[in-house]
Formats: C-alpha cells, sequence, structure tokens
C-alpha cells in the first residue's frame, strides 16, 4: 500500500525537527513490509515544506496549478528476488567460493571460526550463513529484506541449531565478533565508509572484518574499486589491511572474479 502523509504545523514550531520527522518515518515505513511508497502532497508556495520532502528522498510525481505531490519508494528491492535466490547456481557457486576464500585466510591468520561470533552483514537467504554455521560459529545474520530473512527462517534444521540469529536490525554495539562478513553488500551502502567503521568497532580485538565485492571498472557506476576499499578499511582503523581477487570461479559461461577486502582490529593494549 502507499502511505499518504500530511501536516500542519504551528508557525512556532517551523525549522524545529520536522526534517528528522519525516525522515524517521520514511526508515519505519521501509521496515514495514505492505507499505511500498510514502506519498505527501505540499502547496507550491511552501517552499521550506518541499525542501523538506525532497532531503527525506522524496521526488515530484504530479503538480497542479496550487500543489505538488511528491513520493518516496520504500519497498526493499531485494525482496523481489528472495524466492529464487537459494535457486540460482551464480549465487550457490559465489557464496561456496567466498567461504573458500575465507578459509584459507583464516589458515594463513590462524584463526578459527569453530566457537566464534560472526556476524553476517547483507546475509541474503542464508547461503553463506549455512557455511559458516557448518564451521561451528555462531552467526548473527541481519539484512535490510525481510523477504530474504523469511527464506532463512525457513531453513529449520539452521536456526533450531541456536547458532544462527536473524534480524532486519544491527545487535547490540557493545556486542563483539570474531569475524564481520560483508557479502556483496558494501557497494550498495549509502554511506560506504561510516558503515565499515561501525561494524569494524564491533568486532573483539584481533578480530577481523572481511567483504566481497565487484570491482568497480572506468566508466561503470556499479561496484567499488580497490582504493575505496583500502581507504575504508584504513580509515575504519583496521590494520594488516589488504585488497585482491577473492576467488576467480567461472559458472554458466559467465566469470565471476570479485575483490576481496580484510583487516584486523589491533589488538587492545592488556
Amino acid at each position: 500500500m502507499d502511505l499518504r502523509i500530511g501536516y500542519v504545523i504551528d508557525e512556532a514550531w517551523w525549522g524545529r525537527g520536522i526534517l528528522l520527522v519525516v525522515k524517521g518515518l520514511v526508515e519505519q515505513a521501509r521496515s514495514i513490509p505492505d507499505i511500498v511508497s510514502v506519498t505527501g502532497g505540499v502547496d507550491q508556495k511552501h517552499e521550506a515544506s518541499i525542501r523538506v520532502l525532497e532531503r527525506s528522498g522524496f521526488r515530484l510525481v504530479d503538480r497542479d496549478q496550487e500543489s505538488s505531490t511528491y513520493r518516496v519508494d520504500v519497498a526493499n528491492e531485494w525482496d523481489t528476488h528472495a524466492a529464487g535466490w537459494d535457486n540460482d547456481p551464480a549465487a550457490q557457486a559465489y557464496a561456496t567460493a567466498a567461504f573458500a576464500s575465507l578459509e584459507h585466510l583464516l589458515q594463513r591468520e590462524a584463526c578459527t571460526l569453530d566457537g566464534g561470533a560472526v556476524l553476517d552483514f547483507g546475509c541474503g537467504t542464508g547461503l553463506l550463513t549455512e557455511h559458516l554455521s557448518g564451521a561451528g560459529a555462531t552467526v548473527h545474520a541481519v539484512d535490510t529484506s525481510t523477504a530474504m530473512l523469511d527464506i532463512l527462517r525457513s531453513k529449520h534444521d539452521l536456526v533450531a541449531s541456536g547458532r544462527v540469529i536473524t534480524d532486519v536490525h544491527l545487535p547490540p554495539s557493545a556486542q563483539r565478533f570474531r569475524i564481520v562478513a560483508c557479502s556483496s553488500v558494501c557497494a550498495f551502502l549509502d554511506d560506504y565508509p561510516a558503515t565499515v567503521a561501525d561494524l569494524a568497532a564491533r568486532l573483539e580485538p584481533g578480530g577481523l572484518f572481511v567483504q566481497w565485492d565487484w570491482e568497480r571498472t572506468p566508466g561503470d557506476e556499479h561496484g567499488l574499486t580497490r582504493d575505496q576499499i583500502a581507504g575504508a578499511l584504513h580509515g575504519a582503523g583496521l590494520t594488516d589491511v589488504e585488497v585482491g581477487i577473492g576467488f576467480d570461479i567461472e559458472i554458466g559461461g559467465h566469470r565471476m572474479s570479485p575483490l576481496m577486502g580484510h583487516g584486523r582490529r589491533p589488538h587492545t593494549p592488556d
């Protein structure tokens, strides 16, 4: 459904936070599966109200002589991919290859998943989560797509093991993880460096942040460059930062060779 909003504000309250209220409403709407858009009408003379809508992500969709209608889409585009995701050979191969590259890194770093807490950020339907849990980790699987999480939660044996916790929100900031894994999610973030800094702060001392993302090529708007990944990881205070090809496989005539970036949270002094 489309959520219609409207408000009347006494002049004494102009400029005192309505932008934050409207932005908060839009974010709340994103978490409600039945809402696909939010619409608001505004008198064309009310320039301040128009700026509030535009700064909250609304776009002009209609206009008459006196008023304008603005709308923002809030449905999660990944929900539309959820039903067939686990049956996609490319998605399966990607998750398997990403996990193999993670295992190789952990062997090199003398680190283990067994008994550790892992944050699978942008977990989707849990293809990587299954590998992480199977290796003995307790996995906090987080994704903004409720449809993707519903698929993960339908894997009853996986969830019943007690080693997989699902949520649309990050766990409390005080909780610490041995590994934070982000598989093909960072390039879609609104503020990639800030999110990496937040996630890196949740690592236990010596913990590893690992991401896989498509490499951006000249003229391409998608993916991340090696410099972008290295800069974000260094900016988050991580050490031993490395960025390179994570794996190179071919599936269905298509070659997949995403970048893998990783860094370590420094050990704190005793």
